[in-house]
């Protein structure tokens, strides 16, 4: 074998394996991407399911909220000017607790 036939014969080699090497590459790659569209769509799902969760959660702690301040004034009707109830205060406090956590959820 001639030089030049063994240079020609080391060149292809390795064009050959620099082709090979990068279509292993473009290829994994391309699955990477497509992995992580998938990865991206399962997150997004996650997300708008949280935020979906959360939602409800708002509409049934604002309902509560409702109820409580309805028990909250039927409480305080049955009291007089000088005497306040114990019990109205504490419920009073449950519904600041309350209306703290459904205002918190609102602003994430």
């Amino acid at each position: 074998m001639s030089i030049r036939t063994c240079r020609l014969t080391v060149c292809a080699t390795l064009c050959g394996a620099a082709f090979v090497t990068v279509g292993r590459t473009a290829t994994a790659q391309s699955a990477a991407l497509i992995g992580g569209n998938q990865v991206q769509r399962v997150e997004n799902q996650q997300k708008q399911m949280a935020a979906e969760a959360r939602q409800k959660k708002m509409e049934t702690d604002a309902a509560r909220l409702v109820e409580m301040a309805q028990q909250l004034k039927t409480s305080v009707d049955k009291t007089n000017k000088d005497v306040l109830s114990v019990d109205v205060i504490k419920e009073a406090e449950r519904i600041e607790k309350l209306a703290r956590e459904v205002r918190e959820g609102m602003r994430q």
